[in-house]
C-alpha cells in the first residue's frame, strides 16, 4: 500500500484491516483518506473510547485517563472532540449513535 505522506505504521494497520476484513483504528487524516480509497472501514480513537464507555467495557474515568495520557504523549485532536470525550456518560448504544451523529 503506497500513498504519499502515509506513515509506515498506519499503512500496516490499514493492510492488516483489509486482509482481515476488520476496522482500522486510525486518527491520521492521510490514513483516513487512504482507507476510503482502498475501501477499508475505519474508526478513530474518540469513537473507540466512546463505544467502550457506552458498552461498559471501561469507565468514564478510565477513558479520561487514556485521553490525558495520549494528549501528554502528543496526541492531537480538536478541542471539541477532546471535551466531548471528557464528558462521556455510560449508557445504551442509542446514546452512542446520538453522540456520533452530533457535529464535532
Amino acid at each position: 500500500m503506497e500513498t504519499k505522506g502515509l506513515h509506515v505504521t498506519d499503512a500496516e494497520v490499514l493492510t492488516i484491516a483489509k486482509e482481515r476484513g476488520a476496522i482500522a483504528i486510525i486518527d491520521d487524516e492521510v490514513a483516513r483518506k487512504t482507507a476510503k480509497i482502498y475501501g477499508i472501514s475505519y474508526a478513530g480513537t474518540p469513537y473507540t473510547l466512546a463505544k467502550a464507555v457506552f458498552e461498559g467495557i471501561i469507565t468514564k474515568e478510565e477513558a479520561n485517563g487514556a485521553v490525558n495520557e495520549m494528549v501528554f504523549a502528543g496526541w492531537r485532536y480538536r478541542i471539541k472532540t477532546y471535551t466531548r470525550i471528557k464528558a462521556l456518560k455510560p449508557g445504551k448504544g442509542r446514546h452512542l449513535i446520538y453522540w456520533l451523529s452530533s457535529p464535532f
